[in-house]
């Protein structure tokens, strides 16, 4: 089971109301700059989803997209500006003799291929704003890495590090201008609900 799980800026407000969001750092980018990635925090432990029941149902308020694509995403052609809509074939849930078929007998796409397109390349522009989004937190050096120790209820001390949250104190040191730029771009809500 997933610990975690990306989420694109669309999702904060209703993913937060579930789950907590960190960001975690992510591969560098095209031009080798440092990146980070909104993530809805499942667990605590290695492995540990708290919101997937022992049956392996989803068990919380709200699913984050790129599971609701799940086993579908965007993938860009190599050596092109192209993107391609791909799907993970050894998932359990694909059938070559039942369910609803991707294509009609003309080979034309499915109804149910054309929305689950439209989704992904939705999807995909948002993870573009997400991208973006992260990179003018880096910029702004906004977020700062974090641990978190407790110790629960049976007594087991509990480590998580790894993961970026809001700096208040860099944040605090912002100007005016800055801020209301944040506030017009949508920065300061994201880490507002974060």
């Amino acid at each position: 089971p997933f610990t975690s799980f990306m989420v694109s800026v669309s999702e904060f407000a209703d993913a937060a109301l579930n789950f907590p969001i960190l960001f975690v750092r992510a591969a560098p980018d095209a031009l080798g700059r440092d990146t980070v990635a909104p993530v809805a925090v499942f667990g605590l432990k290695p492995g540990e989803n708290l919101f997937a029941t022992a049956e392996g149902q989803w068990d919380a308020g709200y699913v984050p997209a790129m599971l609701r694509a799940y086993p579908f995403t965007m993938a860009r052609i190599e050596g092109s500006d192209r993107w391609a809509i791909v799907f993970d074939n050894t998932w359990e849930g694909m059938s070559r003799t039942e369910g609803v078929p991707l294509f009609n007998e003309q080979g034309e796409a499915s109804e149910l291929l054309n929305n689950v397109h439209k989704f992904v390349q939705d999807l995909e522009s948002d993870l573009e704003r997400t991208r973006q989004a992260c990179a003018a937190l880096l910029e702004m050096k906004v977020l700062k890495p974090m641990r978190f120790d407790a110790t629960l209820a049976n007594g087991e001390a509990l480590s998580v590090d790894g993961f970026m949250t809001a700096d208040e104190e860099a944040i605090a040191k912002l100007s005016d201008t800055q801020i209301a730029q944040m506030y017009r771009n949508g920065l300061l809500g994201l880490l507002q609900v974060h």
